[in-house]
């Protein structure tokens, strides 16, 4: 079965939203003061819902070692796309400190969220899809543990706790205990529900506000500065590294569905969230900008080419 037209659909839906939200801010539709209580509502109320519906009644998330192998897979590959990064950083010759942490920070996080959801349950369903987002959790981990300390060279951050424990990972944890135990079983159907309505507003807002935050990004920045720099990110992005999660995938004994969540992952384009750390610790906000932003134009071709590719390599058809 060719498995590259599914997935072209099923990333077509995301990229046209991008589009609208670009679009919306460039007319005035969707204003920047209008940022803060969308994306307010998305991580506290939205996504947490979304996080309980994928997560409860999920029969794949019952047995510990489908648990505990998730977050220590993600956990790796970020810190792995770092290290990659910051050594491709200096064999490029680039000097100044905080730009090699910006261009490893950026180039090492891949879009965990907003693009490989929708994409994950579109082309693999709600079970994998359950399974990703317990892989977010090593994501944040390595995140905020590892690749904030990349932007501040080591010096301590007590903030890092609290953003860790944000609302999405505490409902990430509350919904793991509850759908262990099985009390799941014991909620109303009209809580569950709830749950399904209120999370499907969580992909259509946040990627609205990516498209919208792009639109911003594309006024302060031109991609074409710094050429060489911005073509080394894309290619280690959506290149080298997606060719090597893929080859450890298939080398390694993991379950079905921790290779499906790593055959999304591996094909996603860089994350945003570098450009406002690196705004917030003193990075190269810049530089962030440019590898990011030519990372997520390229992903409308990327990204189906490596997830078809790897679920014919992963025998995932």
């Amino acid at each position: 079965m060719n498995t590259l037209p599914i997935v072209f659909a099923a990333l077509m839906p995301v990229l046209a939203i991008v589009v609208a939200g670009f679009l919306s801010r460039r007319v005035g539709w969707l204003e920047a003061q209008a940022d803060e209580s969308i994306m307010r509502l998305v991580v506290h109320l939205f996504y947490p819902s979304l996080i309980f519906y994928f997560i409860l009644g999920n029969e794949a998330l019952r047995n510990p070692f489908t648990i505990a192998l998730p977050p220590l897979a993600a956990f790796l590959m970020v810190v792995g796309g770092f290290v990659v990064a910051l050594r491709t950083a200096r064999w490029l010759g680039i000097e100044s400190v905080k730009t090699r942490r910006t261009f490893a920070l950026s180039t090492g996080l891949f879009n965990y969220g907003y693009f490989a959801i929708p994409v994950s349950l579109l082309v693999f369903g709600r079970e994998v899809t359950g399974v990703l987002l317990v892989f977010n959790l090593g994501v944040e981990i390595a995140l905020w543990f590892v690749g904030v300390g990349f932007l501040l060279g080591g010096r301590p951050d007590q903030s890092k706790w609290k953003r860790f424990f944000s609302p999405p990972v505490v409902a990430l944890l509350i919904a793991l205990l509850v759908n262990f135990l099985g009390w799941d079983r014991w909620l109303p159907r009209f809580v569950t529900d709830a749950f399904g309505l209120l999370g499907a507003c969580a992909i259509p807002l946040g990627v609205l506000l990516i498209g919208a935050v792009a639109a911003d990004l594309v006024k302060e920045q031109s991609l074409l500065k710094n050429q060489r720099i911005t073509a080394a990110g894309v290619a280690l992005r959506q290149g080298l590294l997606p060719l090597t999660f893929l080859t450890a995938a298939w080398l390694l004994p993991l379950p079905r569905e921790l290779k499906a969540v790593i055959v999304v992952q591996a094909a996603m384009p860089c994350g945003i969230l570098p450009i406002v750390l690196a705004r917030y610790y003193g990075g190269d906000a810049a530089v962030a900008i440019r590898v990011i932003l030519a990372s997520v134009i390229l992903c409308a071709l990327t990204i189906p080419i490596w997830i078809s590719l790897g679920i014919k390599w992963l025998g995932l058809g």
